[in-house]
């Protein structure tokens, strides 16, 4: 199975924004921490899903290469919050589920050629 690192960065540019800007191949994904709305959310969530269908995917963030911050709790909380999603996914490779989408996803393409 193909496998992807899809890097993700940290913008706190001030005191009532902060994001974690996910880096996909296709585009970027922005995660506003400060902001209730789902929508972004589950934009991202669809993307993963997507994904996951045709590769394993890994998310890089190192707090280290983003110095001192305007909220350092938040940037810990950050790379917390990529750890976990790291481990859902993990988790979720490994899972029945996405082993029988996959090859029933790629068993289709293959009789069709």
């Amino acid at each position: 199975m193909e496998k992807e690192d899809i890097n993700v960065t940290f913008e706190n540019p001030d005191e009532n924004s902060c994001y974690l800007v996910f880096n996909f191949s296709d585009g970027q994904k922005q995660l506003n921490l400060y902001d209730d709305n789902m929508d972004q959310l589950q934009s991202l969530f669809n993307t993963v899903m997507k994904l996951l269908i045709e590769k394993d995917i890994n998310f890089k963030f190192q707090k280290e290469d983003f110095g001192t911050p305007i909220n350092q709790l938040a940037l810990d909380m950050c790379s917390d919050y990529v750890e976990e999603l790291n481990n859902e996914i993990s988790s979720l490779i490994k899972s029945e589920n996405l082993i029988q989408l996959r090859g029933n996803t790629f068993k289709g393409e293959n009789q069709q050629m």
